[in-house]
């Protein structure tokens, strides 16, 4: 179940996936996000993940959600995901996306479960928040770093 304060108690309301509506959910939220269910498969991308990242094919035939990651990550992705998936809990790591040029791009990559009733109902809210100029900018201090310490050697 998903919790949500009430507006003047301090009691939480439980909604269930069937209140929460998760397609509304991922469509309504302006960054890009997708849902997946507990097989790895994506349900569904929302508008802002097609204008950042765009998708290397329809989602209609629930692909593997590691075809949207860059190949270099797909193992590491898929133990992530297997392991947030068998304990049932939020997850959050750096990862390589493909965008729709099929270069990679770094992101930190949000996983959130949205339980329902019934735990094979369960399905995974995806939340990419872009960190590549970052990832970027912390590879020249480490070139630099290195170049220091071969000076000083």
């Amino acid at each position: 179940m998903v919790f949500f304060p009430r507006m003047r108690t301090a009691s939480l309301i439980p909604l269930t996936m069937n209140r929460l509506m998760p397609h509304s959910l991922v469509d309504a939220l302006q960054v890009p996000a997708c849902l997946v269910n507990r097989g790895g498969c994506v349900v569904r991308l929302n508008t802002a993940w097609h204008n950042d990242f765009g998708c290397p094919q329809a989602v209609e035939a629930l692909m593997p959600w590691t075809r949207l990651v860059w190949s270099a990550d797909c193992a590491a992705a898929a133990m992530q995901f297997s392991a947030a998936v068998a304990a049932a809990t939020r997850a959050t790591f750096q990862i390589r996306l493909l965008d729709k040029h099929g270069s990679s791009r770094w992101v930190l990559l949000s996983l959130q479960p949205l339980l329902s009733e019934r735990d094979v109902d369960c399905l995974w809210l995806c939340i990419a928040t872009e960190i590549h100029e970052l990832k970027q900018k912390e590879a020249v201090l480490e070139q630099r770093l290195s170049l220091q310490t071969d000076m000083l050697n």
